[in-house]
């Protein structure tokens, strides 16, 4: 004998509320009491109700889907560089959009064909390169867009602030406050939005307060670290912020050649780690939680997406500075 399906009817007279209410409440709008959300919700896992989407994204013109578009890595060096970390953000999007009853799907670079055939409510993209011509595909469709670092673009309706300006800006004060006198900068090629940004914000550091600026890029996939290295010491500097990350590598690098870090010579590296973990040993470090990224935006894009608020809107991510003998909570 078949099981009699349950409706939205039987779960308003169960509940003792409306239809609307019940409907407003799975499709959580309306101004309604906390008290009367979550006795629908109760009767809803009750008697085993569940929307039907499919109907519902008819209704609505929304798929309910968003696309991550992965960054078109150009050469082996991103792949070895990014593979995690772009793991890690997919994985925020994906627990983000789970919890709001979205799906998430991975998008190639370059495949507006697949945009319109998922009928994308939103993209979101990690790292975007300066000209991106996927923001310009999305744009053009009307689907809403959230990525980082580029709080100037009006076609993006989610700006994730990174914080890689500010991060970069608190470890050249910690490295000038213990006496640093020439700062080198040692990051990636340029191309990607974050990059730029925090050349940007130690070429203005270095202007301020009268330092030479010293850039260093190396290679994607750190084969030319040690040379790299050899490139800082020889400009003259006393003190390195790596955006480049390798920490570890970099110091014993220095001290293989005899320097004292941190007395001769200071280092402060970005790090990234999952949030809430904590690390105690000897190196200095910006650390930022990857799996935040773009992930801590889904629910804002969403409430763009289903009118809850207006575009454009910026999201914070968290991040610490910490140094060896303290540690500043941002």
């Amino acid at each position: 004998m078949s099981v009699p399906r349950i409706t939205i009817k039987d779960v308003a007279r169960e509940a003792g509320v409306s239809v609307a209410t019940v409907s407003f409440v799975m499709n959580d709008k309306g101004n309604l009491p906390e008290a009367t959300r979550l006795r629908v919700r109760e009767v809803c896992d009750r008697l085993g109700y569940k929307t039907n989407r499919r109907a519902a994204n008819l209704r609505t013109g929304k798929s309910r889907t968003i696309g991550f578009i992965i960054p078109e890595l150009r050469n082996e060096g991103w792949v070895t560089q990014w593979y995690e970390l772009i793991g890690q953000a997919i994985l925020g999007v994906s627990q983000a959009a789970s919890a709001r009853g979205y799906a998430v799907v991975i998008v190639p670079p370059n495949s507006p064909d697949l945009m319109l055939e998922f009928g994308l409510d939103a993209v979101a993209l990690n790292d975007s390169q300066i000209d991106d011509p996927d923001i310009t595909r999305a744009h053009s469709l009307g689907i809403p867009i959230v990525t980082q670092d580029r709080p100037h673009d009006s076609r993006i309706s989610v700006h994730l602030d990174t914080g890689y300006a500010a991060m970069t800006t608190a470890a050249l004060e910690a490295l000038r406050e213990r006496g640093a006198r020439h700062v080198a900068l040692l990051t990636e090629p340029g191309g990607a939005t974050s990059n730029t940004t925090q050349v940007a914000a130690f070429l203005t550091w270095c202007e301020t307060h009268g330092y030479t600026p010293t850039v260093v890029r190396g290679a994607h996939d750190r084969s030319d670290l040690v040379d790299r290295v050899n490139e800082i010491l020889g400009s003259g500097a006393d003190a390195l912020y790596s955006f480049y990350g390798e920490g570890e590598a970099i110091v014993a690098q220095l001290r293989e050649q005899g320097y004292d870090v941190p007395h001769d010579f200071q280092v402060i590296a970005l790090r990234a780690a999952p949030a809430g973990v904590q690390h105690k040993d000897e190196l200095s470090t910006t650390t930022y939680h990857p799996e935040l990224y773009t992930g801590m935006a889904i629910g804002t894009t969403l409430d763009v997406v289903e009118g809850k608020l207006e575009a454009p809107q910026t999201v914070h991510v968290p991040w610490r500075l910490e140094l060896a003998e303290t540690t500043r909570n941002v």
